[in-house]
């Protein structure tokens, strides 16, 4: 009798480890975003796709947008140029300069409660920007975080 109720505990046992890794294991926590013949990550909680002429990345997180491609696509040949004012630095990811500007939206445009965010960088030989569109009171931070990983993992395909 004592070995029944052993050999039942284990299956139990085991049953439930089963159904533990089934419904918890390999579950993804990044998107992958492809466009123009480059991909990169994103938390999964950020969604979007590629433009419908594919050209570039269109990505949503609420009411923050995000527009990432390869500055070729627009003809960016100096990113400086077209940064006019906010504040503009220098920052550092995986050994990877970006420029980066934020600036509040413009008044004159009824965009007073809005944040523009312009990054360019170049990773493999490739320019690339992203630009985004936020409301003030938004977390920066997520949104710094999300950039920071499409810097380190966009790539060719």
């Amino acid at each position: 009798m004592n070995k029944k109720i052993i050999i039942l505990t284990i299956i139990v046992i085991l049953g439930v480890v089963a159904v533990s890794g089934c419904i918890g294991g390999n579950q993804n926590s990044t998107n992958t975003i492809t466009f123009n013949g480059y991909s990169f990550e994103v938390p999964r909680e950020v969604t979007g796709d590629a433009s419908v002429e594919g050209s570039n990345a269109l990505l949503f997180l609420g009411n923050t947008t995000f527009d990432i491609g390869t500055n070729e696509t627009y003809g960016y040949v100096n990113p400086n140029e077209l940064i006019s004012e906010g504040t503009t630095e220098n920052r550092t990811v995986d050994n990877i300069t970006y420029l980066y500007n934020s600036q509040n939206g413009n008044p004159d445009f009824n965009q007073e409660n809005l944040i523009t965010i312009q990054v360019f960088f170049t990773k493999n030989n490739v320019q690339y920007y992203i630009l985004v569109h936020a409301e003030k009171g938004q977390n920066i931070s997520q949104i710094d975080s999300i950039i920071q990983s499409i810097i380190k993992t966009i790539k060719p395909i």
